[in-house]
């Protein structure tokens, strides 16, 4: 089984490089994408035309070359109908249910030939022996095992804080500071409240209203500003 990549492109200019299977090419695939589906319906599929770009043994060759030719600054050409840039494919859970049937239609049609499954099983295991995977699962590992210490190491650390005296006193004396200052305040509000109940009603001579005697000096008197309403 052979992949390729491929170019669907219409007169007007708009065009659309994938990759796909040269089986798929062959019954007539032009491409998948919201964006490209869009024109197919503002213009017929017969006025189409899709054209082999390259054709490799390995689906990983072709997706290389996807990624080559599908690059951010590809995208923006404005007659391009890619979504995203190439070389990664498109999971199935963003296709809708009919293309999804297709999908596994013809993956169950294709996959009944020994040499379909002898090339899958040869090309999986060829990408995740590559030195890359490896090291990205190495280190992978490596954080998993670093990050699990550092979280012991802190909860240790913790325990071992908080049961030492030193620890309890603070906190008791912070506990101690704060029922303090909390009562402090409590007790200037009740002597203000106190002296206040204490004060005499005057009157402003401006305005002739009356109230306790420390906000009408602030208020009133000299300060009145309703003497004239």
């Amino acid at each position: 089984m052979t992949f390729c990549t491929y170019i669907t492109s219409h007169p007007a200019g708009y065009y659309y490089i994938g990759k796909a299977m040269m089986a798929r090419i062959k019954q007539g695939y032009k491409g998948s994408g919201k964006k490209l589906h869009s024109y197919f319906k503002k213009y017929p599929k017969n006025q189409w035309s899709t054209s082999i770009l390259a054709v490799f043994d390995t689906p990983q060759e072709a997706y290389a070359d996807e990624g080559v030719r599908v690059t951010v600054q590809t995208l923006k050409d404005p007659l391009c109908l890619n979504l995203i840039p190439g070389g990664t494919g498109v999971p199935m859970w963003k296709h809708n249910e009919q293309t999804k049937a297709v999908i596994k239609k013809f993956a169950i049609e294709n996959q009944a030939s020994l040499q379909y499954r002898a090339v899958m099983s040869a090309s999986v295991r060829a990408a995740l022996n590559t030195p890359e995977v490896k090291a990205k699962l190495v280190a992978g590992q490596r954080w998993q095992k670093t990050d699990t210490e550092k979280v012991k190491a802190r909860a240790e650390s913790a325990r071992q804080t908080f049961a030492t005296l030193e620890y309890f006193e603070k906190a008791s004396k912070a506990q101690k500071k704060a029922a303090a200052s909390g009562e402090a305040r409590e007790k200037k509000r009740k002597a203000g409240a106190a002296s206040m109940a204490n004060q005499p009603i005057v009157q402003c001579p401006t305005c002739h209203r009356s109230g306790k005697s420390p906000l009408m000096k602030r208020w009133h008197f000299q300060n009145c500003k309703w003497g004239n309403k």
